[in-house]
């Protein structure tokens, strides 16, 4: 496996798992907006709950990966990741907010922006902390040397490319 494979597959790992903490806190959130009971016993207990756990992240996944944020991690700005963050959360956002938020009491608009606000800004905070933390970890190691990669100069002089590789 290549050192960019593996750092795709922590951040695809790291993506999952962030994915399954935002459901799991914005279901809870859902919850107390609606007025159903909001301890934990009661929420457990509904079965959307743990479907959403399962069928969520990996639609999340899926999307992440469309919207190529695994490619080329070792060599990407914290910036491109965040901004192709934002695309992908925004219109999974919406996609959960057409099929997984359809049946929730909102009969206006302001309670339709109200879900889309409330999912797309949990969803996006949770992603976009870990991939921050995580790209920034990454970055780290890249410059202490611990990831590495090898290169091949070409060129006409020999002066030239012997400072140019030092430095």
């Amino acid at each position: 496996m290549s050192k960019h494979q593996l750092a795709a597959l922590g951040q695809l790992i790291l993506d999952w798992s962030m994915a399954i903490c935002a459901w799991g806190v914005f279901f809870g959130l859902r919850k107390q907006i609606e007025g159903s009971p909001s301890a934990w016993e009661d929420i457990s207990r509904d079965e959307r709950l743990w479907y959403g756990l399962i069928l969520i992240p990996i639609c999340w996944l899926f999307l992440f990966a469309f919207f190529g944020t695994y490619k080329e991690l070792l060599t990407a700005s914290r910036l491109s990741s965040l901004q192709s963050t934002l695309v992908a959360v925004t219109m999974g956002s919406f996609v959960l907010l057409f099929t997984a938020l359809s049946d929730d009491l909102t009969l206006d608009f302001k309670g339709y922006l109200y879900s889309f606000s409330s999912v797309f800004l949990v969803h996006f905070s949770f992603i976009v902390v870990g991939r921050f933390f995580y790209l920034t970890i990454l970055k780290r190691l890249i410059r202490r040397g611990v990831i590495s990669w090898n290169i091949c100069l070409v060129g006409e002089d020999d002066q030239n490319a012997i400072p140019l590789y030092v430095n």
